[in-house]
Order: structure tokens, then C-alpha cells, then sequence
């Protein structure tokens, strides 16, 4: 952890040492504005808080590959507080340094300040750019470590119906081979089955017919008409 804090502040200063570079410091300044005494004042503080930001920003990312690169080599994913700590670690190294400069070398600025009260102004301005400085990169770059570190977590809901799913499978797996095995009943041969009698019809020979009511003749009809 102490090293990926180490590359993350080398990481800063290789932003610092390319924005402050005088072919792209110049044309920034111009674009926030450059005309007055005023404008250029605030020009350089929006400079030095932007080069603050990417500062933390580099610092993050770096630090999260190198820590992502040691737990892998270890063979264990590392926690995310050692993502935030690391990831702030160069930005504490500039507050603790800042807080040095107006403890040890408080004399120094004094003595600096002592020169003309406009002297004494610019080290005031320059003394509160470099703690709020800090303090963005501080906040900048724990922030993008946790954001780079929590891409590669994946959700508790999948991982714990993953693991619901697998204990549930090896209880079934453990019932199946608990469970007793029952001895199959051979099953009976077709010929041993007996076959029922068939019911058998009866002839159409024995079956009585019935007497027929014979017919009246018609003469039989006309005498009953005569009596």
C-alpha cells in the first residue's frame, strides 16, 4: 500500500511537471483569461485546481493498478479501504508537507513577508492554493480508486443466489445418494398371464321366434260388415 501511494504521488508530480511546462501552462492561461492584473490571479488558481484534479485523478488510477496487479500476484483480492488510504496517499503527503512549511518554516515566510505587504499578500494567496491544492488531490484521488475498485466488485444478490444455488444442489446430490435403493419386481412373462374366456354368442338357431298374429283375410271383413 505504501508503494502504490508512492507511485500515485510520482504520478502527480509527472502531471505537474507537464502542465507547468511554459508551451501548455501559456496557452491555458490565455484561454482563462489573461488581460489583467485580476484575471491573471484568477487564471492561475483555476489552472492550479485543475492540475490539482488531474494530479488526484492519475494518482487513483495508478494506484489501483498497482494494487490490483500485487493482489493478483498474492493470489487474494485486496479490501477497498486500502484502495481509499492508497488512493489519498499522495495528496496526505501534501497536506503533511504544507503543514510542515507554515510549522518549521514559519520564520521563513515571515521573513518573506516582511518585505513589502504586497510580498506578504502573495504568500498568503500562494500558502491557501497549495493547502486547498492538496486537498484536492487528496479527495480526487481516494475517490477514483474507489470508483476504479468498485467497476471490477460484482453485485451481492448474484453471488449469494449463486451460492443459495450451489448448496441447494449438493443437498440434492447428498438425498439422492442417501436415499435407499428398492429391488425391482420382475415383471411376469406374457405367457404365465391366463387369459379370460371370451363370453361366446348365441346362435341365431336358438333363438325362440316369436308367434306371428295371422293376418285378417278380407272376406273375413266383409261378413262383419253384413251382420
Amino acid at each position: 500500500m505504501i508503494a502504490a501511494a508512492g507511485w500515485g504521488t510520482l504520478g502527480v508530480f509527472l502531471v505537474g511537471l507537464v502542465l507547468n511546462d511554459s508551451y501548455v501552462q501559456g496557452p491555458v492561461l490565455d484561454l482563462l483569461g489573461n488581460d489583467s492584473t485580476e484575471a491573471a490571479a484568477n487564471a492561475n488558481q483555476y489552472f492550479a485546481y485543475g492540475q490539482s484534479a488531474l494530479g488526484g485523478l492519475a494518482a487513483g488510477l495508478i494506484v489501483f493498478v498497482v494494487l490490483r496487479r500485487a493482489g493478483r500476484r498474492a493470489g487474494a483480492d485486496l479490501r477497498w479501504p486500502f484502495f481509499l488510504i492508497a488512493g489519498g496517499g499522495a495528496g496526505l503527503l501534501s497536506v503533511i508537507s504544507e503543514v510542515l512549511t507554515r510549522t518549521a518554516g514559519a520564520q521563513v515566510l515571515e521573513l518573506a513577508g516582511k518585505v513589502s505587504e504586497l510580498e506578504q499578500s502573495v504568500q498568503q494567496i500562494l500558502s491557501t492554493n497549495r493547502l486547498n491544492s492538496a486537498l484536492i488531490v487528496l479527495f480526487v484521488g481516494a475517490f477514483t480508486a474507489m470508483v476504479a475498485v468498485g467497476r471490477t466488485l460484482s453485485p451481492a444478490d448474484d453471488e449469494d443466489e449463486d451460492d443459495e444455488i450451489a448448496e441447494a444442489s449438493a443437498a440434492g446430490r447428498t438425498d439422492i445418494e442417501d436415499a435407499p435403493i428398492e429391488p425391482k419386481t420382475p415383471a411376469k412373462p406374457a405367457d404365465d398371464i391366463p387369459a379370460e374366456p371370451e363370453a361366446s354368442a348365441k346362435p341365431v338357431d336358438d333363438v325362440p321366434a316369436e308367434p306371428r298374429t295371422p293376418a285378417k283375410t278380407a272376406a273375413s271383413s266383409e261378413d262383419a260388415g253384413q251382420a
